[in-house]
């Protein structure tokens, strides 16, 4: 495949310096050749120093644009962490109102019953109140009578022992005063 032929040399001339280039530069004599060409390769080396310049800047401005991404990583997961911690503690928070709830309303559920039972031993102790006052009253007319009862046999026992007295001003209903029967 190799052109034995081939110039190396005439081809990188004719296609690096186009031939009116070649006819530009003969025209020239070597002095002002040379001082183009140092003026050039200044412009070379200050265009290398410039390309340098601007790669190192644009190196800077990438190890900036990482070393920020890594410290946005570095907080992206330390508030990942922050939402984890949170997040346990809304949980944490969410069971112990579930509790509380749950405990409110067993309290409320026992207040209730303790509530109704309340009512009901009013109720029982209103009931029993009215049966002591029925018992009170029957057991005070009870004895009433039974005084009564036994103030007659007593005055009829009186009567047949003491026949010559007069027990007509006896009065189940007065008492005795200083030695005097009073009341009404």
């Amino acid at each position: 495949m190799w052109d034995p032929d081939f110039d190396v040399p005439a081809h990188g001339e004719s296609f690096f310096l186009p031939s009116e280039d070649t006819t530009r530069i003969m025209a020239h004599d070597e002095y002002h050749l040379r001082h183009d060409t140092e003026k050039l390769l200044e412009q070379a080396f200050a265009l290398t120093c410039l390309v340098n310049v601007k790669a190192k800047d644009k190196k800077r401005v990438e190890d900036q644009r990482i070393k920020e991404n890594m410290e946005l990583h570095k907080e992206l997961e330390h508030l990942q962490a922050e939402v984890n911690r949170l997040s346990g503690l809304h949980q944490e928070v969410e069971r112990t109102r579930a509790e509380k709830t749950q405990e409110a309303l067993s309290l409320v559920e026992e207040k209730r019953k303790l509530s109704n039972e309340f009512e009901d031993l009013k109720k029982e102790v209103t009931r029993k109140g009215e049966d002591l006052v029925k018992a009170t009253d029957s057991f005070k007319q009870d004895s009433a009578q039974s005084y009564l009862v036994g103030f007659e046999a007593a005055l009829e026992q009186a009567a047949v022992v003491h026949p010559t007295i007069d027990f007509l001003e006896l009065d189940p209903s007065k008492i005795m005063v200083n030695g005097k029967l009073v009341g009404d």
